[in-house]
């Protein structure tokens, strides 16, 4: 039936959430995570090859059994130019080949040209590093669909190290043999010749986006290739794999790895990120020796930076992908590897299940009362679910529940439509019956519309906060790709910790703005309170990013911050395939507008009239116009959050004195509202608001406004 595939799928991915993390059985695998702090630390392991290399030694000199690296090598590094690289080596031997003693400035010359030519062979020390790690495997990647590589295609340096370590090929149905690939992703020419070992890192993304397979063999160009994962498992068992196309297994010595028909292992997770032990890639750089957590354990080199390789677990939305592959070795090592029980089993379920409901149909039963049906048909129902998962939580064995439940429920239909149009008042009895069976209104809807369940949202009065950078078009020009990507990442993660640190929801980034929910989905009485201290930790967590990146030679920016509270819809939006738990409404619009509306009154922080009357016990505000924004015909009071009532920002006299020039400036006194405004600007060098105001004056006093002019200004841009 279609949809019953990805309802299995979905069912299973439920028992992993009713289970639960589990401990590991042991320690043998170790993560050395490329994280956030090395990223910061040590930015030379993402910018050069030297330093990778360098990491490589530390980890083998701690002697592992085994090592594997979650990342490629297949572009060669680029610090300069070829042509560049060229003439300073020319120079170079130029020099060299001089007869004569090199003067003092040719000598340093020399140097200065060495050191040149040193940084650029960081492609040759990563080799050099890799040909001295015995244990060392290396990461490739192959394409799967399109047209697969003929048998006999040529193979790339190193990629032989790959292969499976004895292999039988029979020609197979397509449904009973490997995935084929198209192309691989492999290491440099250079590299690759230095390699011992190699494995592919190909996982399998379901319609859902969920990972839950990985192929541990793949078939190209008519050779089978191990995964990382497999071929690391192999090294700490010292066996050797063996596979032979068709087969529902491959073998390392005398230990058999379950498979399905196409070499897909079913992956049984084991918890969320941070399940198997990690040492942070910074604290083995910096150990002057080996580190002792590494000796003679399986370990995995991998990104666990908040900005790369995530995939989405049924017990983690955003695992790190070097977990997976250390998952997948402590499933081979302890046989932990999810089995179906297959078709023939579900067959018999399915039998059982309409052998019971008919004897539930019997008129020796239903003379008892037609609750006895539904009642009866709810206990086989919880009692097949509940056997389902302690199989499944015991022996990591898979019994399908879709399939069982929904034939289950066809018969009880096909039973209640039969008994209804053959008996008299019994049919009501059942209809009765049926209907307890289903008293739930939410279960009906379910089972009539799933998707009126899956979409929509319900009306609640929550705050919305937007932030944005100033500029960031402009500023975004003036980097390379990479390092507005480390930009990114050093600015959006403390701007979301605060989010998180006061109980928001991150909603979305939209290029570098960051959209942030309060009150929702777990309801907080001061929603207002805590979206105002956000945006003023926010603020204040600019200075020092600012400093930092001042110290690289980036420029310094700002952000600008609106929100606003009121009634929105909140909820799962979207389409059926994808949808995600957001808000909606003219409250949300209007939070977006009073983010852009920073930028026209030069100041940090805006908020609209609820919020600033749900959050005056704490913060300060001054009220600086009434703006009516681009696609809302009201008009809405607009205040700046100024600070906290403790630090109002402003003394009384000057925030009078602004309050005094606002009035006149409402009341067309363009005098009166010149004088008192230039008098704060006086008090308050450079503020943005009163620069705005002061600036309208001349067009307003040549303007025939009317009595009917009620002081609002008209947003016309973003």
């Amino acid at each position: 039936m279609p949809g019953l595939i990805s309802w299995e799928q979905r069912a299973i991915d439920i028992r992993f959430q009713v289970r639960g993390a589990v401990p590991l059985k042991d320690d043998r695998v170790v993560i050395v995570a490329l994280d956030n702090a090395t990223r910061q630390g040590m930015p030379s392991l993402w910018q050069n090859r030297r330093g990778f290399s360098e990491l490589i030694r530390k980890i083998t000199a701690s002697s592992p059994r085994a090592f594997g690296i979650d990342a490629f090598f297949a572009a060669p590094e680029i610090n300069l130019s070829p042509s560049t690289v060229a003439e300073v080596r020319q120079a170079r031997a130029t020099l060299a080949a001089q007869a004569e003693p090199l003067s003092d400035a040719a000598a340093a010359a020399s140097e200065a040209l060495e050191l040149v030519d040193e940084e650029t062979r960081g492609d040759a020390l990563l080799a050099d590093a890799v040909r001295d790690s015995e244990p060392l495997v290396l990461a490739l990647l192959f394409y799967l669909g399109g047209t697969p590589l003929p048998p006999g295609s040529p193979e790339r340096p190193g990629a032989e190290h790959g292969r499976v370590d004895e292999s039988v090929f029979l020609d197979q149905p397509i449904g009973q043999r490997p995935p084929r690939a198209s192309g691989a992703v492999v290491p440099l020419q250079a590299i690759g010749e230095q390699t011992k070992h190699m494995g592919h890192v190909n996982v399998r993304h379901d319609s859902d986006g969920m990972v839950r397979e990985a192929p541990l063999v793949i078939e190209s160009a008519g050779r089978f290739y191990q995964s990382l994962s497999l071929k690391l498992t192999s090294m700490e068992l010292g066996a050797t794999t063996s596979y032979a196309s068709g087969d529902t297994f491959v073998t390392l010595g005398d230990t058999r790895i379950p498979l399905d028909t196409q070499t897909f292992a079913r992956i049984a997770y084991l918890g969320p990120n941070k399940t198997f032990p990690r040492i942070s890639a910074m604290e083995v750089m910096q150990a002057e020796a080996p580190h002792p957590a590494l000796h003679d354990k399986i370990v995995l080199l991998g990104y666990t930076d908040s900005a790369r390789d995530k995939i989405t677990t049924p017990l983690e939305r955003r695992l790190d992908g070097v977990e997976l592959h250390a998952t997948l070795i402590h499933n081979m090592l302890h046989g932990e590897l999810l089995r179906h029980t297959g078709a023939s089993v579900t067959i018999l379920v399915i039998l059982f299940f309409g052998g019971m409901l008919a004897l539930l149909q019997l008129r020796s039963v239903r003379k008892r009362g037609v609750w006895m049906l539904g009642l009866g048909s709810l206990i086989l129902f919880i009692g097949y679910c509940v056997a389902a998962q302690l199989i499944f939580s015991r022996s990591n064995l898979v019994i399908e529940v879709a399939a069982p439940l929904l034939s289950a429920l066809v018969i009880t239909l096909t039973a209640l439509t039969t008994a209804l149009a053959t008996e008299g008042r019994e049919k009501a009895q059942i209809r009765s019956a049926f209907g307890q069976y289903l008293q739930s209104t939410l279960v009906e809807r379910l089972i009539q519309d799933p998707d009126r369940l899956r979409l929509g949202g319900q009306r609640r009065e929550l705050t919305v906060l937007f932030s944005d950078i100033r500029g960031f078009s402009r500023f975004s020009e003036q980097l390379a790709p990479e390092l507005l990507s480390d930009f990114l990442n050093e600015y959006l993660t403390p701007m979301t910790e605060l989010v998180m640190e006061d109980a928001g929801m991150l909603d979305k980034y939209i290029g570098d703005a960051v959209m942030a929910v309060y009150g929702a989905p777990l309801h907080v009485a001061d929603h207002a309170i805590r979206a105002c201290r956000t945006a003023l930790s926010m603020q204040a967590a600019l200075a020092p990013l600012n400093d930092s990146w001042k110290q690289k030679g980036l420029p310094e920016i700002r952000i600008g911050i609106g929100i606003n509270t009121g009634e929105m819809s909140v909820g799962n939006m979207g389409s059926q395939r994808r949808f995600d738990y957001t808000v909606m409404g003219d409250a949300v619009n209007l939070g977006a507008r009073l983010e852009s509306l920073t930028k026209g009154y030069n100041v940090g922080i805006l908020v609209g009239e609820e919020t600033k009357r749900l959050a005056r016990t704490e913060y300060a505000f001054r009220e600086i116009d009434r703006v009516r924004v681009l696609g809302r015909s009201a008009a809405a009071s607009v205040y700046e959050l100024t600070g906290t009532t403790d630090e109002p920002g402003f003394t009384e006299a000057q925030r009078t004195l602004f309050e005094q020039g606002l009035a006149a400036y409402r009341d067309q006194d363009w005098n009166a509202c010149e004088e008192r405004l230039t008098a704060f600007l006086a008090e308050v060098p450079g503020d943005g608001p009163s620069t705005t105001l002061l600036g309208r004056l001349e067009d307003l006093r040549s303007t025939d406004l009317g009595d009917e002019w009620d002081g609002v200004f008209d947003q016309r841009v973003k």
